[in-house]
């Protein structure tokens, strides 16, 4: 399966979820979670990216591991844990970060999209780390 065909299969896996709760009513009051924003917690940059590409303007997406942090070594706060609790949906990879796993887990929400769920993942082809390396050999 292409890159682009995997970006497609995100999409398309955040995609539902985020029409969903972007459907609600317009409450008396008109702050932006009211006006149809919807509040998107998204484990790392590539589906926080992903969300934002989906939901547009319909949405507000921000990212539990930080810049320059290594996805696979994240913690979190009991505060981060506390800001998934209380979003619209929380889109991540299952099984990628074991923090993010555990307090899915944790806080027993039903608003989560499991990407690995949705989207077929699938090894790199045999002998493709092999080109790789045969490519940074010919550029030294």
């Amino acid at each position: 399966m292409t890159t682009s065909r995997h970006l497609t299969a995100l999409a398309a896996a955040v995609a539902l979820p985020l029409a969903s709760c972007a459907s609600g009513a317009s409450g008396e009051d008109n702050t932006p979670a009211d006006a149809g924003t919807t509040e998107v917690m998204a484990s790392f940059y590539p589906l926080q990216y992903v969300a934002e590409q989906v939901g547009g303007e319909h949405v507000t997406v921000e990212a539990l591991t930080p810049p320059g942090t290594e996805p696979h070594d994240l913690e979190l706060a009991p505060y981060d844990v506390a800001r998934m609790e209380s979003a619209d949906l929380v889109v991540y990879l299952g099984g990628f970060q074991a923090a993010v796993d555990d307090a899915v887990t944790q806080t027993g929400s039903d608003h989560v999209l499991d990407v690995a769920e949705h989207a077929e993942l699938v090894a790199p082809r045999e002998g493709h780390e092999h080109a790789e390396e045969a490519h940074e050999h010919a550029e030294e």
